[in-house]
Formats: structure tokens, sequence, C-alpha cells
């Protein structure tokens, strides 16, 4: 998540955020700040790409809200099964 936030050029302090996971089979992804059920997707600031320790390629997406706030740690893996390079840190 580090990454995405320097990629996007945004100061925060990610160490205290509050975060939600989402239900997403265990790809990892996170809904960020208060009342997240709440707000809705503006737009996405910042993407990466890597592979999983499995060797499958797993896509990250850094996502504001409306009002420009973090909003979501977009995680997708595309064989659809968990993340396990997430899991273990």
């Amino acid at each position: 998540m580090s990454r995405l936030v320097g990629a996007a050029g945004i100061t925060a302090d990610i160490e205290s955020l509050l975060v939600v996971e989402l239900q997403d089979g265990g790809m990892g992804s996170l809904g960020i700040g208060h009342d997240y059920a709440n707000r809705e997707f503006g737009c996405q600031v910042a993407e990466c790409e890597f592979l999983d320790w499995d060797g499958v390629v797993v896509l990250a997406a850094l996502n504001l809200d409306q009002a420009g706030e973090l909003f979501e740690l977009d995680i997708f893996k595309s064989d659809f099964s968990p993340t396990e390079a997430l899991r273990q840190q």
C-alpha cells in the first residue's frame, strides 16, 4: 500500500488508517476510512502488479472516493484465488 500511496503523490500515515477487509474471496482488498460503506468510488490514482508466490499475476489499485479521500485498496488476483503474499505479512 505504501508503494501505491507514494506513486499517487498522497501524504498519508498508512499505519494509522482505519481499514476494513472486503469480502473478495481472500484476494486482500481493503476499504479505507470512516463510514466506508456509505461513501462512493471517485477515481483510481495508482496501480501496480506483482506475482504472487504461486506465480499468478496480482493487480493492486488505490482508489479515492468522490471527495478525494482514500477509499479503497482494490486487489485482484487473475485466477480469483486468495493472495498468499499478503496473507503472510
